[in-house]
């Protein structure tokens, strides 16, 4: 689902704005670049501030063939509702969304099963990242490894597996707001629940939620299944503590 924030980007007009979070690209305002991936979470500069995110920008050629270079930078959570996977930027600005194959896959929801699998993976003494293994006997499946694709495993004819990158699933699978992920990525429970909703008279054996400043109602479904789903707020605990337990702020690599 592609839900792009800044819809003025849309329009390749001269006085269009520029998108302020592709400023960190201008040095390479003269290339096609598309979104490719969503690699690598970084650690956070500071305590309560939101982490960011390796995004990995691929070359195209002016017809769009891609190239084999790719140009990796740090963008905040909420940047990623702007640059969703298969955008194509030239010049600092959004100018078209490649077209890619669509299709549609029906997953077993009864119990939600599925696996966590690492696709890509840092070399710790180069820095280079080795993307989309060719072998699928390659992947890692080790719960010791840093998983970051989601694998759900599918009836399809010609498609046994369908793999989604976790950040993509978490900036547009829980909600619909750029502040939703960014609460849930960057303040522990206690900040947590006083951010997402605003306390107020409930009513027995239903489902009621007053929802926090600077989120939407868009937004409603996840925050209720969070207030009132231990299933949930274990998810939530798990994703932030994954980011907690590398929170040694005096260096600022990666985490694969």
């Amino acid at each position: 689902m592609n839900n792009h924030s800044n819809e003025e980007n849309t329009d390749n007009s001269s006085d269009k704005k520029k998108s302020p979070a592709f400023k960190v690209l201008e040095s390479n305002a003269e290339k096609f670049l598309m979104v490719w991936w969503y690699g690598a979470l970084a650690k956070a500069e500071r305590r309560n501030t939101q982490p960011k995110v390796h995004v990995a920008f691929r070359e195209l050629l002016e017809d769009y063939t891609p190239t084999d270079n790719f140009i990796f930078i740090d963008a905040n959570m909420t940047d990623l509702v702007s640059w969703p996977i298969g955008t194509v930027w030239h010049h600092e600005r959004l100018v078209d969304y490649l077209p890619l194959e669509i299709r549609e896959f029906d997953i077993d929801h009864t119990d939600f099963k599925h696996t966590y699998i690492q696709t890509y993976k840092r070399d710790e003494k180069t820095g280079k990242i080795d993307h989309f293994f060719s072998d699928r006997n390659k992947f890692y499946i080790n719960p010791g490894q840093r998983e970051n694709c989601i694998s759900f495993s599918l009836k399809d004819q010609e498609y046994k597996e369908l793999l989604v990158p976790c950040f993509e699933f978490l900036v547009r699978g829980y909600g619909l707001s750029t502040e939703l992920p960014r609460i849930l990525t960057t303040y522990d429970e206690a900040e947590r629940h006083e951010r997402l909703y605003t306390p107020h008279p409930e009513e027995e054996n239903t489902w009621t939620i007053l929802i926090g400043d600077s989120l939407t109602s868009d937004d409603h479904v996840f925050i209720a299944y969070y207030k009132y789903s231990e299933y949930t707020q274990d998810a939530v605990r798990i994703l932030f503590s994954s980011i907690a337990k590398h929170d040694d702020f005096t260096q600022r690599n990666h985490i694969y």
